[in-house]
């Protein structure tokens, strides 16, 4: 649920202010209080799935940037190679 669906009201309220800070600083409580090390390997291996992420975001936001800007003249997403979708 969100604003869109149930309005401002009072669990929105009270989640904002109460669960949002709470579930976001979890990662951060337990590395204080149980550090880890890491070596050389995982760290290149969670940045480079971070910057794979990076790239699909930027590169799917870049494909619907250009379909709302009509720049795709067939309209077609181009998401799986081959195959193609075709909007309507």
């Amino acid at each position: 649920m969100d604003i869109t669906t149930d309005g401002f009201r009072f669990m929105l309220s009270v989640r904002d202010l109460t669960w949002v800070p709470f579930m976001y600083s979890l990662q951060a409580q337990y590395l204080v209080f149980k550090p880890v090390e890491l070596g050389m390997p995982s760290t290149v291996g969670i940045v480079g799935v971070n910057a794979l992420g990076y790239w699909i975001f930027r590169d799917r936001n870049g494909e619907k940037n250009d379909f709302r800007n009509g720049k795709n003249p067939k309209n077609e997403c181009e998401f799986f190679e081959g195959l193609t979708i075709v909007v309507s």
